[in-house]
């Protein structure tokens, strides 16, 4: 038997000991809940951060709608009312730098300032305050002129600096209510055929932006080089407005009419030579609106009498207890039997109640108030003139007819150009008004954001002062007024302490009561706007700012007329003050 050599077996150890894994898989775990601990904090403090953004969006939110609730009420104030508080045209005290949420330490949490672009002397800039609707030409409006006078809309449009014939013509076939396509224009039938999904309105737009959409109208005749929409619509830069104008057409200056802005020649039109800091652009979101409208009212709030009345027997009373028995006889017979021209008035006699024969019809309407003024009646062999003189001596009687004297029955009117405001490019739109007129104007009137004396209470202060005659001021009756009751704001809600904003811009209507707000435009993408200097009052021109602080035109220092005395808060006398 053979025997197999000897080997060993292999000795056995006991297993090795692993040291240590306990401690490791301890430290893997304790990293791991400090990870997911720094994680939940840094969670933790994300969120945090966020509401606390939040927080402060809804501060400023609540802060915009409070400034916005003040111009609802500011609006429906009457202008005596305003006029305590120091105005609405120009007024630091009431609009600049409102903090409506205060920091535990003193510091501003939260505040609002409103902004109105000024147009006034030729200067262009920003002020603190309101605007007046009616300092625009009302788009509306135009197709009432037109039936006035055939092409006076165009002729009107052809005023804008930068339109042309093909803008004019596409933006009257939007607004008219007839599909018939005007010589240079756009109907429906043009804007399928170029496979847009839109036609045109055939009413007012319910915004000016949206004529973005008519033919041939682009931004830069909207907004100019105005992209920050905070007023800056000067020619700052004369390669970024020269661009825009070659592509885009002419936009004139404040300083050149329209007619010589569209005839520049030598360089592009709408940036003049010289310094392009001294020059203003006017884009027509200066001059254009959709929204003016004012109420028809007496002194009293109360709507004015309509001389055009059927019940002549109501027309009387209502004529009597405001004017007196003998212009409410005249009034009366002058319906009756019209006017008669070149009766003697130095035999004619003061007509009375006893004169007048309710059981006769009314066969003459009155055009306008002013058609009382100098008018003579023949009646039953009878003359009887008019106790309103067309002297402009004795206009104080026909102010005072004018205070209750209207030729509708509505309570509110709208489209008329406020002739106490309006800078001299909107002026010059007007059909009726040259530039002599309007400089006379621009010279005579009283200065914006003062109390209004009462010689300049009706347009027909005009009239008065001899800058028109009686038939002219006549034709300009319902294209002019000195009113208006719908206002717009650029509402800037800002932090001090976050250094965030909300901006704005409202149009608040108070033609209607309670006023309300129509228009609501969020330009908070945009960022503020403004420097902080111009938001907290300290200036109103960017000349003098940083280069960076890209807020308003060069304007010069803001007036202080119609201003509280220093140190005044005007809220402490708001309290008591209601609409009418």
């Amino acid at each position: 038997m053979r025997r197999l050599p000897f080997q060993p077996r292999p000795r056995r150890f006991p297993p090795r000991r692993r040291e240590g894994i306990i401690l490791f898989v301890v430290t893997v775990v304790i990293a791991a809940l400090a990870l997911g601990g720094m994680s939940l904090l840094a969670l933790m403090r994300v969120e945090l951060e966020a509401t606390r953004h939040r927080l402060d969006d809804l501060d400023l939110e609540n802060t915009s709608r409070s400034a916005a609730a003040l111009t609802v009420a500011l609006s429906g104030m009457t202008p005596a009312q305003r006029e305590r508080l120091g105005g609405i045209y120009d007024n630091r005290a009431l609009f600049c730098n409102r903090v409506v949420l205060p920091t535990v330490d003193g510091g501003t949490g939260a505040a609002w300032t409103i902004l109105s672009p000024r147009l006034e002397a030729e200067r262009s800039g920003v002020r603190y305050g309101l605007v007046n609707e009616s300092t625009r030409l009302n788009l509306a409006a135009l197709l009432e002129w037109d039936r006035e006078t055939p092409g006076a809309a165009k002729e009107t449009l052809m005023r804008l600096p930068g339109m042309t014939s093909v803008m004019a013509d596409s933006l009257l076939d939007w607004i008219d209510l007839d599909e018939a396509t005007r010589p240079d224009g756009a109907e429906a039938s043009y804007y399928a055929s170029h496979r847009l999904t839109y036609s045109p309105r055939n009413a007012t737009p319910v915004s000016l932006d949206e004529i973005l959409l008519v033919r041939g109208i682009t931004r830069y005749q909207i907004y100019g080089v105005d992209t920050m929409y905070n007023y800056s619509g000067g020619a700052r830069d004369r390669s970024t407005a020269a661009d825009a104008a070659r592509e885009s057409g002419p936009i004139g200056s404040l300083g050149t009419s329209a007619a010589n802005a569209r005839g520049m020649r030598g360089g592009v039109a709408g940036v003049p030579d010289g310094d392009a800091d001294t020059e203003v652009t006017i884009p027509w979101s200066r001059l254009l609106t959709v929204f003016s409208a004012e109420r028809d009212v007496d002194p009293d709030g109360r709507t004015k009498i309509d001389l055009n009345e059927k019940d002549l027997r109501f027309l009387y009373d209502e004529l009597d207890a405001a004017l007196g028995e003998s212009a409410a006889a005249f009034v009366v017979l002058c319906r009756q039997y019209g006017p008669a021209p070149g009766a003697a008035r130095d035999s004619a006699a003061a007509p009375k109640e006893s004169d007048i024969d309710f059981g006769l019809p009314a066969r003459w309407t009155f055009k306008t108030p002013l058609d009382v003024a100098g008018a003579s009646v023949r009646a039953g062999g009878k003359v009887y003139a008019s106790p309103i003189s067309d002297r402009r001596e004795s206009v104080t009687a026909l102010f005072e007819f004018l205070d209750y004297a209207s030729v509708g029955s509505s309570a509110v009117i709208v489209g008329r150009v406020n002739v106490n405001e309006a800078p001299r490019a909107v002026l010059g739109l007007v059909p009726g008004l040259d530039d002599t007129a309007v400089t006379r104007i621009l010279d005579s009137r009283p200065t914006p954001g003062r109390p209004v004396p009462k010689a300049y209470r009706h347009a027909a202060w005009l009239f008065a002062d001899g800058i028109v005659d009686l038939d002219r001021m006549k034709r300009l009756w319902g294209k002019l007024t000195v009113g208006g009751d719908v206002f717009r704001a650029q509402i800037v809600a800002f932090s001090e302490t976050s250094g965030a904003a909300r901006r704005a811009e409202i149009v608040v209507d108070a033609s209607v009561i309670p006023p309300r707000q129509v228009f609501y435009k969020d330009l908070t993408m945009l960022g503020r706007g403004f420097s902080d200097d111009v938001l907290l009052g300290r200036r109103t021109s960017v000349s003098d700012a940083a280069p960076s602080q890209i807020g308003t035109l060069s304007s010069g220092a803001a007036p202080d007329g119609g201003l509280p005395p220093p140190g005044d808060d005007p809220f402490e006398s708001i309290e008591g003050l209601t609409p009418p």
